[in-house]
């Protein structure tokens, strides 16, 4: 009986694949947080400065603590940008969305209705006011958009590195 020696430990070669079955998981949540920080949240922080929007704001766009299960073979991953108001108006929804103009009246359960404002310590009275149209900015779904392949790419470029360091000079991946 012939032996035929392939210099390969099948043995070394199951548990490696194993091994990284295990750790799998955990590097693509791991590499996609960091592609995701650099590719995609960098670049909307810097939209937003370039338009002069409120570090407050900026400060509180930032990626979603956690992945989001979403399909077999798919990644959620949320963008949060939830700064809101002393009296708890969206503000960093209202930009990215907009909103339309609308009329602000006093409340019509006092005699001589009339909205009082303090700016700067002046007070200031009004029987009612527009408030203009803010139109949407767009930061977040724009810049997903525009970089969501350079992510996919780099991810696939990552996996490839993941496998070759898992699996040593036993594969070879295109």
């Amino acid at each position: 009986m012939a032996e035929l020696l392939t210099g390969v430990d099948v043995g070394d070669i199951k548990l490696r694949i194993n091994q990284m079955q295990i750790e799998y998981p955990y590097f693509v949540e791991d590499t996609l947080r960091e592609l995701i920080e650099k590719i995609i949240i960098k670049k909307i922080h810097e939209r937003m400065e370039k338009d002069g929007i409120s570090k407050k704001i900026i400060d509180s766009t930032k990626l979603g603590e956690s992945p989001i299960p979403y399909k077999k073979k798919s990644i959620k991953w949320s963008i949060i940008s939830d700064y809101k108001s002393i009296d708890g108006f969206p503000v960093a929804v209202m930009i990215e969305h907009g909103r339309k103009a609308f009329f602000i009246e006093p409340r019509q359960d006092r005699p001589n209705a009339t909205l009082k404002f303090d700016i700067d310590n002046k007070i200031f009275f009004s029987k009612g006011h527009d408030i203009p149209a803010y139109p949407a900015k767009n930061f977040v779904r724009d810049t997903v958009r525009e970089n969501r392949k350079e992510v996919k790419r780099q991810l696939n470029l990552k996996t490839k590195e993941f496998i070759r360091a898992m699996m040593g000079e036993n594969v070879v991946i295109p």
